[in-house]
This record gives structure tokens, C-alpha cells and sequence, in this order.
């Protein structure tokens, strides 16, 4: 998939492995870093980069895996066959390859929203260094490029995904502006799939040029489920609640589904977002309300007294009790608190107040 080019990619160099055929202390140890390897072995198998050689006192050459004990091979007859089987069989992790480094690199710089030229930064070689001196790095043309590549398989593979749904698909629609001023018109899916379970994917992130107007949509949205070739898997749409525009997308879009004789009504299949009228129906409610500077509560009192001149003698056996039954109690117990009590006229015009 990738070729080495000296103009794209560099190799790290790294240290030379120590050279000799001496034996190791310990047979049966399995902690050593570096295999005891001449310069040949150095430029032959990779294995050796996974296995440790040693002779034993009987002049024997064994081969040892760096990450298990079992992995202990005669090494007389000089093949790697059997090195490599144990490799692939019991630690298919443990190899490293460019071409999948490459790939993941490509990846990680995609979803995190790195910029191409991350891998010009000397920080990030070092890095990658260690953890791997043969690693290749790419260029920033090249990953450029290959994200491009790795777009483009997405792209079929959701196609294929949304193809091969056992039943119809809803789609739910937004348009998204960019700091720079960018339009985008954001599609996704959501379906059952053939074990019943709900799914949702990102259909499509479509640069929105032109007006956003719902003809406009209309014609973007359409184009994207004909490239797919899923315009006839339409169930409903999901979108704001910006009557204009919807209603014109909606029945857009509806004519474009009678030309193909897909059954679609601009009326029957939009399903209104939820979470959109919620955000407008609190927006309303706060317009209306106005917050104030907290105020004292003897401040309050005071006002409501020279408002309503019936609440001289209410208001004080009211910061005393405000529930007439718990106070009759406290009265048969305590009878010098009657001059606390609140009468049933009384209670009327404290009704009354609440409603000034």
C-alpha cells in the first residue's frame, strides 16, 4: 500500500543491538531487552526483534520469546519458520508494521482533528521514536492524500451499510455554519437493523453553498441519498422547527419523491425535533420574565402595609405562624399567644393580598 520514498519518508536510525554470541546468564530468563545477535541476524528475520538467541553449555543455539515463557525454539538448523508461527499464532499483536502504523496514523489525524503537518513536528517524531525506531512517518502530502483514500472507503462502506438495511431509514436534518462562514447541511440515519436493534449513523456533512433557503436543502439532500442510491428507503424527516424553510424543503422534497414513486408526504412523514421546541418554548418564557435585586423580607412587609392598610394587625401574627391549624394547637397549649391568632376573615384577606 505504501512504497518508501526518500522524499516522503524518513526511518528513524537506532542503535545497533549488541553483537556477540555469548550466552545469557539465565535460560529461562525472559525479561532480556535485546537479543544477542550478530550483524546478520541483525539485517535478516524480523522475529529477531521478538526473540532472544543464546547457546547453552552443550553448545546448543535456542531462540527464546521475549513474551512467554513456552516460546523456546532449537535454533540449529538456522530456519525461522517455526519462530514465525509462534509469532503469528500466539502474539499477532506484537509485530509491528509500517503499513498498519501508517494507516492508524492517518486515522488518529483524521478523528482528532490534527492538522497534516503534526508530523513535522520534531516533538512528535521523538515520540514515535520511541516507541518504535523502525517507524516510518509519512509526509504531510502523503497524509493528505490518504485521508482522501480513507474518506472515500467510509463513504462505500456506509453506502453498503445503508443499502443492505432490512427496512426504511429516517433522517434527521441540520445546518451547521463554521467560524469561517462556512455553510453545512448535516444528514444523518437512523434505522433497525436486521437483529433489531436501533441504529444511527452520519450519513453525509454536506458544504452547503448557495442560500440556505429549503429548496437549496432540498436539492443537496436529495443528490446525497441518490448518490447512496437510498432515496427510495425514505421513512421521515427529522428537522427544526423553522416553518418557512422546512416547509418548502418538505414539500420539495416531496415532489421529488412523486416523480420516483416514492411514497412520501410533506405533512404525514416530518417529524418535528423535540429538543428544538423545547429551546424556543424556554427562550419565550424567559423574555417574559424579569429578575430583580433580592430584597429584604421587613423591606417586602413594609411595602405590602402601606398598600393595604387592613394588614396592620395581619401581617405581625403572621411572621409568627402561617398555617391557621398548627396555631390553634399552639394556642390551646400556650393560651397567652391568642393575641396571635388569625380569624378566618383574616385568612380571607391575606388571600386577598396575594392576588394585589
Amino acid at each position: 500500500m505504501f512504497q518508501k520514498n526518500n522524499n516522503e519518508e524518513f526511518e528513524f536510525n537506532h542503535q545497533n543491538h549488541q553483537k556477540g554470541g555469548s550466552q545469557l546468564e539465565n535460560k529461562d530468563d525472559t525479561s532480556s531487552a535485546l537479543s544477542t545477535l550478530d550483524e546478520k541476524d541483525e539485517k535478516g528475520s524480523v522475529v529477531w526483534k521478538h526473540f532472544d538467541r543464546f547457546v547453552d553449555n552443550k553448545g546448543t543455539s535456542w531462540a527464546k520469546c521475549r513474551y512467554c515463557r513456552n516460546g523456546k525454539y532449537n535454533m540449529d538448523s538456522g530456519s525461522t519458520g517455526n519462530l514465525l508461527c509462534h509469532l503469528n499464532k500466539l502474539h499477532p499483536n506484537k509485530k509491528f508494521s509500517n503499513e498498519l502504523f501508517r494507516a492508524k496514523l492517518v486515522e488518529w489525524i483524521a478523528t482528532d482533528d490534527q492538522p497534516f503537518t503534526v508530523v513535522k513536528l520534531p516533538e512528535f517524531r521523538y515520540v514515535i521514536q520511541i516507541c518504535n525506531a523502525e517507524a516510518q512517518i509519512s509526509m504531510a502530502d502523503t497524509i493528505k492524500s490518504n485521508i482522501l483514500k480513507l474518506y472515500k472507503s467510509y463513504h462505500i462502506n456506509i453506502q453498503n451499510i445503508l443499502q443492505n438495511t432490512p427496512g426504511k431509514i429516517s433522517f434527521a436534518l441540520d445546518i451547521w455554519t463554521s467560524p469561517n462562514v462556512i455553510g453545512f447541511l448535516g444528514i444523518t440515519g437512523h434505522y433497525i437493523d436486521a437483529d433489531w436493534n436501533i441504529k444511527d449513523i452520519l450519513v453525509d456533512f454536506v458544504n452547503l453553498s448557495g442560500s440556505h433557503l429549503g429548496e437549496n436543502m432540498a436539492n443537496m439532500f436529495v443528490t446525497c441519498l441518490k448518490e447512496k442510491k437510498i432515496l427510495t428507503k425514505i421513512l421521515a424527516i427529522a428537522a427544526d422547527n423553522n416553518v418557512a424553510n422546512n416547509n418548502t424543503f418538505l414539500k420539495s422534497l416531496e415532489q421529488t419523491c412523486v416523480e420516483n414513486h416514492i411514497a412520501f408526504h410533506h405533512k404525514e412523514n416530518h417529524v418535528r425535533c423535540i429538543a428544538h421546541i423545547m429551546n424556543l418554548t424556554v427562550q419565550e418564557i424567559l423574555k417574559h420574565i424579569r429578575v430583580g435585586e433580592a430584597q429584604d423580607e421587613n423591606i417586602i412587609l413594609e411595602e405590602l402595609l402601606e398598600k393595604n392598610n387592613k394588614t396592620n394587625d395581619i401581617i405581625p401574627k403572621l411572621k409568627f405562624g402561617l398555617h391557621h391549624s398548627p396555631l390553634d394547637e399552639t394556642i390551646r397549649i400556650e393560651p397567652e399567644l391568642e393575641g396571635f391568632s388569625i380569624s378566618l376573615n383574616e385568612w380571607q384577606t391575606l388571600k386577598e393580598l396575594c392576588f394585589l
